[in-house]
């Protein structure tokens, strides 16, 4: 038919100890600029924050613009 199906992509930053969202990214595709973009905004709501992130072992995740990112905020990233 004339349906067409699209996929987006979800980059959630969420307090696991609070259990509450601090912030997400929607984008067409996974990238390492859309889930940089969910940290930074989620920064911005907690500044002081260096935290651990855990992680999927997706393409965007795995790339080094975004560990950059992450080890230029004292964070320490883990993947399952």
């Amino acid at each position: 038919g004339n349906e067409q199906v699209r996929k987006a992509r979800v980059h959630v930053v969420m307090d696991l100890y609070g259990r509450y969202v601090l912030s997400y990214n929607i984008s067409a595709t996974e990238t390492a600029a859309s889930a940089i973009d969910a940290f930074k905004r989620a920064f911005k709501v907690e500044p002081d924050a260096q935290p651990m992130i855990h992680t999927d072992r997706g393409a965007a995740y795995c790339s080094m613009a975004f560990n950059d990112y992450l080890a230029e905020q004292n964070c320490i990233h883990s993947m399952s």
